[in-house]
């Protein structure tokens, strides 16, 4: 997960889940409101997720509460990140 705007608590998480479990994993990581980004990725992991917190309580709540109740997930990756140098996002214009 990473800091979104406004956020006080911001960590990254990758996570691993089986195969057949990806999309429901990925949809339903979708749809928790303070997630703004998720991706399928190659790798150790194989899912992606960014979300924006208000308190480090709910980023607790977040990590040791709500994860664990998704079915799939069967490891996880938490970074924290202290200082953001650069985030920028552009979309590629039609081919």
């Amino acid at each position: 997960l990473l800091l979104g705007l406004g956020a006080t608590g911001a960590t990254a998480t990758r996570r691993y889940c089986g195969a057949p479990a990806q999309a429901d994993v990925a949809e339903r990581l979708s749809a928790i409101p303070e997630v703004y980004f998720v991706a399928l990725i190659t790798g150790s992991y194989n899912i992606n997720a960014s979300a924006a917190f208000r308190s480090n309580d709910d980023h607790l709540d977040f990590i040791t509460n709500r994860l664990p109740r998704i079915p799939g997930i069967t490891r996880t990756a938490t970074y924290n990140l202290f200082k953001i140098y650069k985030r920028q996002m552009s979309i590629l214009p039609p081919a």
